[in-house]
């Protein structure tokens, strides 16, 4: 970041970033998402956090918010976003009264979302479509502005197919409860999981009332359906019902596409009475601003998290040779307590060109120490899962052979690590 950022406002945050608004000379207001402190031990975490941004630069779309760059401060790391005037969809539906919107505002709002899930699957933004599924489709992912424009925020566990992909999306199903899909158990990451998520939030929107299904096919069929029927749609919107049906299917072949659902979500909001989603939001999303707790940025809980952003830079420090890098990456990996230092090693043994591995190639080796390593620390299978998510970025044919051997160890952690590597270096 440049000198002169100011913060003006913490917007709050999860388990992994807090999110900040600040103000840049030259630029105006802008919305910081930074990676907090207690996760730069995560490389899975990290990875993430650098792909999330990797595809929001990419993605140019007025119902998706856009990623300015990616700024590294020191250790941390700041994803530079486009800020929205505007309020969380799960702070609108909690300061209403009633809890719901309109049939047309719902529809309006949800067609509003589905072309944002469907450009950033379909359309060629880098050149070829980057197939995004967002995969936390919820009311805190979704923020909407004053003139009743909503954007898709946080594609934090997306999963989406570009060059320079890190994440190792296979390793947790993530998303929120209720929303999630149900061969998502499985590993299902089409579409369809998506399309299953936007029609809960639909019911969800029309009814007030959250829904929680059940996971067998046959409760969940006939639950929908009760739900459903509860809502006694007029006739002018009866192509709702049929909809809200197909969308939240048990079985993904079930569901429309996301194009279908633009379409329809449309003509019932054609056909449907009452304010639009503009007017709604003109009155709403201040309302909502005003009753924000109203703290000063210096006290805010997580203020001593982001404070680094109004200091200025300091210089870098010049890279280590290979002999030097060699010998601190020795050092550190044979520490007890080295896992607290995962994201330093990582930059470490990229920090010079071509990576070096060989300190963390010889603690995988450890794994099973030959007759004459007797005395040596065996390499434990959550070391193994970090050494070999770190080797993954841009993995050697030294690296591909341990995968390949670790590929059968009877941890899980491991065998998903090795197996991953093995397909990030199969495909580069």
């Amino acid at each position: 970041m440049s000198d002169g950022v100011r913060i003006v406002d913490i917007l709050g945050g999860g388990a992994f970033a807090t999110v900040v608004v600040v103000e840049r000379p030259g630029v105006g207001l802008r919305a910081l998402k930074v990676l907090r402190p207690d996760r730069l031990g995560d490389m899975d975490a990290l990875y993430r956090f650098r792909d999330e941004a990797r595809m929001l630069q990419r993605v140019d779309h007025p119902h998706v918010v856009h990623c300015h760059g990616l700024h590294r401060h020191g250790r941390r790391l700041v994803m530079e976003l486009d800020y929205v005037d505007g309020a969380g969809l799960d702070e609108l539906l909690a300061s209403g009264d009633p809890h719901k919107l309109s049939v047309r505002q719902a529809c309006e709002l949800v067609a509003q979302v589905a072309e944002a899930l469907r450009a950033v699957f379909e359309d060629p933004f880098d050149g070829a479509p980057l197939r995004i599924v967002h995969r936390d489709l919820k009311p805190a992912n979704l923020v909407l502005d004053r003139h009743g424009i909503a954007r898709v925020l946080d594609f934090g566990i997306a999963k989406g197919e570009f060059d320079d992909r890190e994440a190792m999306s296979l390793y947790d199903v993530g998303g929120s409860m209720g929303f999630i899909a149900p061969e998502r158990r499985d590993g299902g990451e089409t579409p369809a999981v998506d399309v299953y998520a936007l029609g809960v939030l639909l019911l969800l929107l029309v009814s007030g009332e959250r829904l929680l299904l059940p996971m067998r096919s046959d409760r969940h069929t006939e639950a929908v359906a009760q739900r459903v029927e509860a809502l006694e749609l007029p006739e002018s919107v009866a192509a709702l019902a049929p909809l809200l049906r197909a969308m939240i299917a048990f079985e993904p072949s079930e569901r429309p596409g996301m194009a279908e659902v633009v379409e329809a979500t449309k003509q019932v909001a054609a056909s449907a009475g009452g304010d639009d989603l503009a007017s709604l939001a003109a009155h709403w999303v201040p309302r909502v601003q005003q009753e924000r707790p109203k703290v000063a940025v210096a006290e805010h809980r997580r203020f001593p998290e982001v404070a680094f952003l109004e200091k200025a830079s300091a210089p870098e420090a010049p890279a280590p040779g290979r002999a030097a890098t060699r010998r601190e990456l020795h050092r550190r990996l044979a520490s007890v307590g080295w896992l607290k230092e995962v994201v330093a090693i990582a930059e470490l043994r990229g920090a010079v060109e071509p990576p070096v591995d060989g300190p963390l190639l010889d603690r995988l080796d450890l794994a099973r120490p030959s007759w004459w390593q007797v005395l040596s620390r065996p390499t434990q299978p959550e070391e193994l899962e970090q050494l070999l998510l770190i080797l993954g970025d841009r993995p050697s044919p030294a690296t591909m052979v341990r995968a390949e051997r670790l590929a059968q160890r009877p941890d899980e952690r491991v065998r998903r690590a090795a197996a991953l590597v093995l397909k990030r270096g199969e495909s580069g």
